[in-house]
């Protein structure tokens, strides 16, 4: 039964990885129909190589000024849709009941819900409701309270405002009953919820850090010669397991069928709270916080591409990277590609 409502009501991250366009197959198809004959006609009585290269350059660009791109590859708005978020929905519901009793897919729906239903929709309120039962039902106490808050904070409809109120009510005696028995599990403050942690403690350094290069340590220095070529000495033993370079990407990138379960940014899993992108349905945050430095970083830039990116060149995850990396270069430069094309002039190519 259960496969048989999985097979019926995929879950749209799925589908979206089976509807990717496969680019290579038509690219092919594009220099088989329009391409190649256009190019063998211009360059047939040519025999001056960079001639012929300049030919083939220029027949390129016209041809991809004119190439209906929106139209061969399917491009459409990523924009909010209650319909999907209801449906989407609909499907955790089938998941949660108890003859099925499965909680966390239907989690995932209720995610996906939040994520295509329009702010301050009834849509958002139901689903974010509906996720407070799934935490309640793992005992997720301050996960339950805040998607409660975030439930009316969404309009959740008075007609069924009781339902929330129960909720909650009942929620408020489990963490005094449990807080002498589970007092690490129980620590609820109204307004103050913050998303959990990766249960990871944070790298340090085991030495002291270097003054210029704060991610190396101090004992560690870049050298060269016709030998090794660049390579990295220490200036005193080190032993198995020290820590001597920790250094953030500069460009990262959570897998597509992570986006209702992981948050876009810090790639915690914090699937119980996650807060939905206003400008597309892909992308899902821990915090406020995270879904800021995201837009700030990178996001505003891809928000309104990244669910057609991941269907053309999803298969290509390369070709995704490429994006968000560039997405960041962007940023950091605050849109001054001239400033950008000065500062990659200027780099060490060795």
């Amino acid at each position: 039964l259960v496969n048989r409502l999985k097979n019926s009501n995929p879950n749209m991250s799925e589908k979206l990885s089976d509807d990717k366009c496969n680019v290579t197959k038509l690219f092919g198809e594009l220099w088989r129909e329009s391409l190649k004959q256009r190019i063998i006609e211009s360059t047939k009585d040519q025999q001056d190589k960079k001639k012929i290269a300049e030919i083939i350059k220029s027949e390129i660009d016209d041809f991809l000024r004119t190439f209906p791109f929106r139209d061969r590859f399917n491009l459409q708005p990523d924009a909010k849709d209650n319909a999907k978020a209801l449906a989407a929905r609909n499907c955790g519901n089938d998941l949660f009941t108890p003859l099925i009793g499965e909680y966390l897919e239907s989690l995932q729906y209720y995610n996906e819900s939040i994520a295509y239903s329009e702010p301050g929709s009834e849509a958002r309120a139901l689903a974010y409701g509906n996720r407070s039962a799934v935490c309640l039902k793992f005992g997720l106490y301050e996960e339950c309270l805040e998607n409660i808050r975030l439930a009316r904070a969404s309009k959740y409809p008075v007609r069924l405002a009781y339902k929330l109120k129960k909720r909650e009510q009942h929620v408020k005696r489990c963490i005094v009953k449990d807080a002498g028995v589970f007092p690490d599990k129980v620590k609820h403050t109204p307004g103050k919820y913050r998303p959990r942690d990766s249960g990871h403690p944070a790298l340090q350094l085991s030495y002291e850090a270097h003054a210029n290069v704060p991610q190396l340590v101090k004992c560690v220095e870049l050298r060269q010669n016709k030998e090794y070529g660049r390579h990295l000495v220490t200036t005193q033993n080190l032993k198995a397991g020290d820590v001597f370079l920790i250094e953030m990407p500069y460009a990262n990138l959570l897998c597509d069928t992570e986006r209702y379960k992981r948050c876009a940014f810090c790639q915690n899993e914090d699937t119980f709270t996650l807060i939905p992108c206003e400008g597309c349905t892909v992308a899902m945050y821990c915090s406020k916080e995270c879904m800021d430095k995201a837009h700030k970083q990178y996001h505003r830039y891809e928000c309104g591409v990244l669910r057609d990116c991941w269907r053309i060149v999803g298969l290509l995850l390369k070709g995704m990277v490429g994006l968000r990396t560039v997405a960041t270069a962007f940023a950091s430069f605050d849109q001054d590609l001239e400033g950008w094309n000065d500062h990659l002039n200027t780099l060490d190519e060795t």
